[in-house]
């Protein structure tokens, strides 16, 4: 055989070497050095002297980074450039003062998160404002998850709403830090925003009475509303009850079915908060319908206490909601479903309100206070909270009038009474009201003679669901044991 000569080629990162040999010796290869090996046999590629060398050409360089402290690159790997995806003027976007939550939070990493990249806003849009329009149609709170499944925000085409529906989502932020809604700069700046542009339409009678300027004064009842701010609640729905009234009524909003579900919200809500009667008829084309065949015969606990038939009426209905809850509960985590309390659990608070409690005797006054307290315990379940403090006052003042009465029990079933000391008690938030239920829920079960245990039992054949208010009955149950001690010497058993 014929003397034959092959190279294999043997490389190197040449990362330690300098211009020296390693240059010399492959001028187009940079930083490669390369050594080459001759034989005649290709045979004597796999000799175990050859397989040596290349095996110690090859860990020379090894052994040199290692030396030099340097890394060396795994294979396929590649360096990215991330200094794009940073915001090109830091100091633009402000944090709120002693707070790092956002930090880490929102769609500031890469500017996306749940939003729409095609979506057109009604104002210009940057980091700050993405974040913020991302945080309403995130999972933080039941009724941006509500509002944003009916559409509601996508609706808002008015600079003005928009600007608010952002202070609103700020303002949310603010809470979750633990701080007050009325030291947030942003929040103020962004409402001043909206409030300025509303003013500036206001002498237009045709901009007055459009569907933008609708959308936001609904936002600022929305607003209001969320945050418990009753005055603040009134002015606005007055002035959106004055402008859907120069539009022509209220059927000028029929093509927009997420405003008009929106404003059942809102004004059912303030008229819970002040017990008044919701300016705003039942929009029936809208909502569902609950099944009315009774369940069983708990339906007469509660109703048959009642004389008066339009109360008898939405008393009905809340134990259909009460049974309907129970069957939901079972399938499905019930709880989290902010739509269904929009569908069911508003429409039968409004028709409660549509009773007037001046019209009413002391113990049908009593059960409505209660009826709408209970529902307050369910919404609160669900993570909707609003101030209770009208009906906890509407309550008390019903069953002092029927204790000083003096005419005996004030319903035939003692459980009934039992169960409106509950409510009163666990939903009483100052501390006046709070102690007299208390007080009297101590009596009243060391009347009867019964243990927690049958109290319990007693509520729950008048109207109750399992996972309602469990950490107040807790609270209660120590605080009954201590008041009938205290004033009984009775324990509770």
């Amino acid at each position: 055989m014929n003397e034959e000569t092959s190279a294999e080629s043997l490389r190197q990162s040449d990362a330690s070497s300098g211009p020296g040999e390693g240059e010399e010796q492959s001028q187009g290869a940079q930083g490669v050095e390369l050594q080459f090996i001759n034989f005649s046999n290709f045979q004597d590629t796999k000799a175990k002297e050859t397989k040596s060398r290349v095996r110690s050409h090859v860990m020379q360089g090894v052994h040199q980074q290692r030396k030099s402290g340097q890394r060396t690159k795994a294979s396929g790997s590649f360096d990215l450039d991330t200094s794009s995806l940073l915001p090109s003027n830091p100091q633009a976007i402000q944090q709120h003062p002693g707070s790092h939550m956002w930090e880490a939070a929102g769609p500031s990493r890469m500017g996306a998160g749940r939003n729409d990249p095609f979506q057109q806003y009604p104002i210009e849009m940057n980091q700050r404002t993405l974040e913020l329009y991302d945080h309403l149609r995130g999972d933080f709170c039941p009724m941006f998850q509500t509002m944003s499944k009916i559409g509601f925000f996508r609706s808002i085409t008015d600079p003005a709403g928009f600007l608010q529906i952002l202070c609103t989502s700020v303002s949310h932020m603010t809470t979750l830090r633990h701080q007050a809604v009325a030291e947030s700069p942003e929040a103020i700046a962004l409402s001043t925003q909206a409030i300025q542009s509303v003013n500036k339409r206001l002498g237009d009678p045709i901009l007055y009475t459009s569907d933008g300027m609708v959308a936001a004064i609904l936002t600022f009842c929305c607003h209001t509303t969320m945050f418990n701010d009753v005055p603040g609640s009134k002015t606005h729905i007055i002035g959106l009850e004055e402008i859907i009234r120069r539009r022509g009524g209220l059927g000028t909003l029929n093509s927009n079915p997420a405003m008009r579900m929106v404003l059942f919200w809102v004004d059912t809500n303030y008229a819970f908060m002040t017990d008044t009667t919701p300016r705003f008829p039942y929009p029936d084309d809208l909502l569902p319908k609950i099944d009315a065949t009774p369940a069983d015969n708990t339906i007469s606990t509660l109703a048959e206490a009642c004389k008066v038939e339009p109360l008898t009426l939405a008393i009905h209905d809340l134990y259909n909601l009460n049974r309907l809850i129970i069957d939901e509960a079972t399938a499905r985590v019930i709880w989290v479903d902010g739509v269904f309390e929009w569908n069911y659990i508003v429409p039968v608070l409004h028709k409660l309100l549509l009773v007037r409690h001046e019209e009413l005797d002391p113990a049908s006054a009593a059960l409505r206070a209660g009826s709408n307290l209970y529902i307050a315990a369910i919404r609160r379940r669900m993570g909707v909270r609003f101030l209770t403090h009208v009906q906890i006052r509407r309550l008390r003042l019903a069953l002092t009038a029927l204790l000083q009465s003096g005419n005996g029990p004030a319903y035939e079933d003692f459980a009934v009474m039992l169960w409106l000391l509950v409510l009163g008690s666990t939903l009483s938030s100052l501390k006046e009201d709070h102690d007299w239920f208390i007080s009297q829920a101590a009596h009243h079960i060391f009347t009867v003679g019964a243990s927690w245990d049958e109290m319990k039992s007693s509520i729950s054949n008048v109207m109750w669901i399992d996972d309602l208010l469990i950490t107040e009955l807790e609270s209660l149950r120590q605080k009954v044991a201590e008041k009938m001690q205290s004033s009984f010497r009775h324990e509770l058993l």
